[in-house]
């Protein structure tokens, strides 16, 4: 029980310090993203069978809003709509 405890703790903590809030939105980086073990955080991450694509958690609604999956790391809402847009075909 303790272990699973200490997991979850670490787990909630690397990903609040690695978070960032833009515009009331949580975000975190695709380095977090992959530190927590989860391999699709951007569409042009590799995959088993090739990349990622529509699969990435930027793509699906309610995933995880990731903040560098463009050229740069967004700054505003405005921003990540127009990279994800881009990138996946679609916004929020």
């Amino acid at each position: 029980m303790k272990m699973l405890i200490t997991s979850t703790f670490f787990l909630i903590f690397s990903v609040a310090n690695a978070s960032e809030k833009i515009d009331g939105h949580l975000f975190v980086t695709k380095y977090e993203y992959h530190k927590m073990g989860k391999p699709c955080g951007c569409p042009s991450d590799p995959a088993k069978n090739g990349i990622c694509g529509g699969r990435a958690a930027l793509c699906k609604n309610g995933g995880y809003n990731i903040s560098d999956c463009g050229k740069n790391a967004v700054k505003s809402i405005a921003e990540y709509k127009k990279v994800k847009k881009e990138l996946c075909g679609t916004d929020f």
